[in-house]
C-alpha cells in the first residue's frame, strides 16, 4: 500500500513544483503598464512630504484636489525601487501573486482535494494573469485571499482569527482604493452566519462587533471620511462611458476588444465552477457560493476584476471537490501528468514570450522595464532640446512624462482630474476641431504623441505643426513657427538609423528562443506611411515578416513601399499577397482597387474597391473611383448612387458634386441634378462646363430664363465652347 502510494505522492509534489514555475513564469513579466510610473513618483512625493492633498503634476488640474488612497502602496513602491531597481519591484509582484493564490488555496480543506487544487490552480492562474502588473491592486489581491481565508477559517472554529480582520482593514484602506471590499466580504459572511445561527444570537456578536471595527477602520486613512466617500464614488466610474472610454480595464469582459487568453481561461474556470455547483448543488457553502456569485459579477462588470474572481474561484472549488480517495487511481495519476505537462508548457510559452506574441499583445517576460514601450527618448528630446513652455500628449505618456518631472496635459489619474477635461480629451481623440481648440486654450507648443495615437491626423494634417523627432516609441511636434520640421530625406535618414538598432538578428536557440512581436515593426511602418514617407517603411514591414510571417498587414505596408518606389506591379503584387492572408482588409483591397483603376482595368479594380468601402463607407475617393467605373459601364443606377455616397462625404469636392449632377440628369432626376450642379458651380465659379451642364439641365425642366442666366456665365468664361454655342441657339426666343 505504501509503495502505490508513492508515485501519488511524487506526482502531487512534482505537480505544485510546475504550479509554483507557472506562478513565477507569469509574475516575471517586465513592467509594461502605464501607472507604473505615476505611482512612483506619487511615492517620491510621499517620501517628502505626506500623502498628497493637491495635484502638482498636471499644469490643467494643478492645484484640484488629490485623494490618494494608494499613497502607501506608492510609498512602499518607491523604497522597493530605490533599494531594488525595478526588477525588485517585479519580484515583490510575484511574491504577492503568489501569497494571494496560497491563502485562496489554504482557506478551504485543500488536502483532501490535493488533485483538484492541482487541475483547478494552473487555469486560475492563467486566467488572472492578463492583470499581473506591478499596480496597487495587487495589496487587493492579497488582503481579499487573506480575508476569505480567515473567515473560511472562522467557520471551522478559529474565531479568534478575525480579529486580524480590523488591522488588514486598515492597511487595505491605505493601499487600494477597492478597499471597500473588505468590510462588503465580512457583512457577507456575518449575514450568512445570521442565518445559519439564527436561534443563537451570541454567537453572532464577535462577527458584528468585527464587522463594526472593520467599517471603522475604513476611516483610518489621511483623508477619514472623505477617503470613504471617495471609494464609493470610484464605483460609479465603472459604468461612466469617458472612464470606460480613458481606462480599457474599465469595460466589461465580454466587450473588450482584444481576445486575450485570459478570458479562454476564464471562461474555463466559469465552466468547472458551474460543473461544481451543478454536481453539489444540494450541499452548497453557502458564504463561498455568495462570494464568488458576487465576484462574477464584479468581473463581467469589469475586465480588471477577473483575479478576484479566481481567487473565489479557488476556495469555492477546493471546499466542493471530491475527496482524493474518490478518484479513481489511473484517472488522478492522469489528471495531475496532466496537469504538470499543462504548466510545463504554459511556462514555456510565457517565459519565450510566445503565450504574449499569440495573443498580439507587447507584454515581455523579465524583471526590468519593458522594451519599446515608453517614450524614453522623446521624452529626453523634448526636455533637452525642445523644453516647451507646455506639452501635449495623450494619457499612456503622462505617466512616465510625470516621473520625468514633465508636467502634464493628462495622465492615469482619472480621479484627479475635471470629469470635464476627460470628456473634452475623449471630444479631442474624436474630432480634430476640438484638438485645435484645446490646444488653442491651453496655449501648447509641442506635442508627444506614440506612433499609433489618434491624434497624429491632426498633428500631420496641420501646417501650423512640425514633426520634429521621432523613434520606435513615439513622435514629437513643435509649433512651426518655432521649430523647423523634419525634411523628407532627413526622416529617411532617421528610418533608416532606427531600423539598423531594431532589425532583428537570426535566432539560434530553436524552441527555447524568445520570440519578438511584429508590432515593433510594424507601428513604425505604419507612422512613415502616416508621414507620407512610405519608401522606408518597407524595411521594417519586411523586419515584421522575418519574426511572424503569418503578420497581418506587412504585405500591404510592403506594397505602399513599392508604389512610393514607382513599382507598380510589384506593389499589386504585395496587396494580392495581404488579400491571401487577410481576405477582409480593406487597406489592401483599396490600394489593389486603385492601382488597378490606374491601369485601365476598372472591372477588375470595381470588387476590390466594393470590398473597401463595405468595410470603410467614409472613403469617399474609393466612392469616386467606382462612379467613374460604373459611368463607363452605363451603369448609370449603380453610379448615381456612388456619386451620392461621394458628395454627401465630402460635400466641398467639386468633382463629386458634378458627377452627382450630370448622372442625376442622364438618370432623369433634373432637380437633384440642377442642385448639385449649383453647388459644384458656386465652389468653382471659374469652370465654364459647370455652369453649361446646369443651363442644360434648366432648360430640359422648362425653366429656359435661368437656363439663358447659366449658359450666359459658360459663355463668359469659355466664348469658343462650341456644346455651349449650340445650346444657346436653342434656346434663343
Amino acid at each position: 500500500m505504501q509503495s502505490a502510494r508513492l508515485p501519488d505522492r511524487l506526482l502531487l509534489g512534482l505537480a505544485a513544483a510546475s504550479i509554483l514555475v507557472l506562478v513565477a513564469a507569469a509574475s516575471f513579466r517586465r513592467v509594461w503598464e502605464a501607472d507604473f510610473f505615476w505611482q512612483w513618483k506619487t511615492g517620491e512625493l510621499v517620501a517628502q512630504s505626506g500623502p498628497p492633498r493637491v495635484d502638482t503634476l498636471s499644469y490643467v488640474s494643478a492645484g484640484r484636489p488629490w485623494i490618494e488612497m494608494r499613497w502607501l502602496y506608492c510609498r512602499l513602491l518607491y523604497a522597493v525601487v530605490s533599494l531594488a531597481g525595478i526588477p525588485g519591484a517585479v519580484a515583490a509582484k510575484w511574491l504577492a501573486v503568489l501569497a494571494a493564490f496560497l491563502l485562496a488555496t489554504v482557506a478551504s480543506p485543500w488536502r483532501r482535494a490535493g488533485a483538484t487544487v492541482c487541475v483547478v490552480l494552473p487555469v486560475a492562474v492563467l486566467a488572472a494573469s492578463q492583470r499581473f502588473f506591478v499596480r496597487p491592486e495587487l495589496a487587493s489581491f492579497v488582503l481579499f485571499s487573506a480575508f476569505v481565508c480567515i473567515l473560511v477559517r472562522a467557520r471551522q472554529g478559529a474565531g479568534r482569527l478575525l480579529y486580524l480582520l480590523p488591522p488588514l482593514q486598515v492597511l487595505w484602506a491605505n493601499t487600494h482604493t477597492l478597499f471597500l471590499l473588505g468590510p462588503a466580504v465580512v457583512a457577507l459572511y456575518v449575514l450568512v452566519e445570521a442565518v445559519r445561527r439564527g436561534r443563537e444570537p451570541r454567537r453572532l456578536l464577535r462577527p458584528v462587533a468585527v464587522l463594526a471595527a472593520t467599517c471603522g477602520a475604513c476611516l483610518l486613512t489621511p483623508y477619514g471620511w472623505t477617503g470613504v466617500r471617495f471609494g464609493l464614488h470610484l464605483l460609479s466610474e465603472l459604468r461612466d462611458p469617458v472612464y470606460r472610454r480613458m481606462a480599457a480595464e474599465f469595460v466589461p469582459t465580454f466587450r473588450f476588444g482584444q481576445r486575450y487568453f485570459a478570458v479562454v481561461f476564464y471562461e474555463v474556470l466559469l465552466g468547472i465552477c458551474a460543473l461544481a455547483a451543478i454536481g453539489r448543488w444540494r450541499t452548497l457553502d453557502p458564504f463561498l457560493s455568495l462570494l464568488l456569485l458576487a465576484q462574477l459579477a464584479l468581473s463581467l462588470l469589469s475586465i480588471r476584476n477577473l483575479p478576484l474572481f479566481c481567487l473565489a474561484a479557488v476556495p469555492f472549488l477546493v471546499e466542493h471537490a471530491p475527496p482524493g480517495a474518490v478518484w479513481p487511481p489511473l484517472l488522478r495519476r492522469l489528471a495531475l501528468t496532466a496537469s504538470i505537462s499543462f504548466c510545463l508548457i504554459a511556462s514555456w510559452a510565457l517565459a519565450t514570450d510566445r503565450f504574449y506574441v499569440w495573443q498580439q499583445d507587447t507584454n515581455q517576460f523579465g524583471a526590468g522595464l519593458a522594451a519599446h514601450r515608453f517614450p524614453v527618448e522623446a521624452t529626453r528630446f523634448v526636455k533637452e532640446r525642445l523644453r516647451p513652455r507646455r506639452l501635449f500628449h495623450p494619457l499612456f505618456e503622462g505617466s512616465y512624462l510625470a516621473a520625468q518631472g514633465v508636467r502634464t496635459f493628462v495622465d492615469p489619474r482619472l480621479e484627479v482630474h475635471a470629469r470635464a477635461h476627460l470628456a473634452r480629451f475623449v471630444r479631442m481623440m474624436d474630432d480634430p476641431a476640438a484638438w485645435r481648440a484645446a490646444m488653442a486654450e491651453e496655449r501648447c507648443d509641442a506635442a508627444l504623441v506614440d506612433l499609433q495615437s489618434p491624434f497624429l491626423a491632426p498633428l500631420t494634417g496641420d501646417r501650423e505643426w512640425s514633426l520634429v523627432h521621432f523613434d520606435e516609441v513615439a513622435a514629437v511636434f513643435a509649433r512651426a513657427d518655432a521649430s523647423p520640421a523634419l525634411t523628407g530625406p532627413q526622416i529617411d535618414a532617421a528610418a533608416a538609423r532606427l531600423h539598423e538598432v531594431l532589425e532583428p538578428r537570426a535566432g539560434t536557440g530553436g524552441i527555447f528562443a524568445r520570440v519578438a512581436s511584429p508590432g515593433l515593426y510594424m507601428r513604425v511602418a505604419q507612422f512613415l506611411v502616416r508621414v507620407g514617407r512610405p519608401a522606408p517603411a518597407g524595411p521594417f514591414a519586411q523586419s515584421a515578416l522575418k519574426v511572424d510571417p503569418s503578420v497581418l498587414g506587412a504585405h500591404e505596408m510592403l506594397g505602399r513601399a513599392a508604389q512610393a518606389g514607382d513599382e507598380p506591379a510589384r506593389a499589386l503584387q504585395e496587396y494580392r499577397l495581404e488579400l491571401q492572408r487577410d481576405p477582409g482588409s480593406a487597406l489592401a483591397a483599396r490600394q489593389a482597387g486603385l492601382l488597378l483603376f490606374q491601369g485601365q482595368r476598372g472591372e477588375e479594380a470595381m470588387p476590390l474597391l466594393a470590398q473597401a468601402v463595405t468595410r470603410v463607407p467614409s472613403d469617399a475617393e474609393v466612392w469616386g473611383v467606382l462612379t467613374k467605373i460604373h459611368a463607363d459601364a452605363h451603369r448609370t443606377g449603380a453610379a448615381l448612387e456612388c456619386a451620392r455616397r461621394a458628395a454627401v462625404l465630402v460635400p466641398g469636392n467639386v468633382s463629386y458634386q458634378a458627377n452627382l449632377g450630370r448622372l442625376s440628369g442622364i438618370a432623369g432626376r433634373l432637380e437633384e441634378g440642377i442642385a448639385a450642379l449649383r453647388r459644384a458651380a458656386a465652389l468653382a465659379p471659374q469652370q465654364a462646363e459647370l455652369h453649361r451642364d446646369l443651363a442644360l439641365l434648366l432648360a430640359r425642366s422648362g425653366r429656359r430664363d435661368e437656363a439663358r442666366e447659366a449658359l450666359a456665365r459658360a459663355l463668359a468664361l469659355s466664348p469658343d465652347d462650341a456644346s455651349a454655342r449650340q445650346l444657346q441657339e436653342a434656346l434663343a426666343p
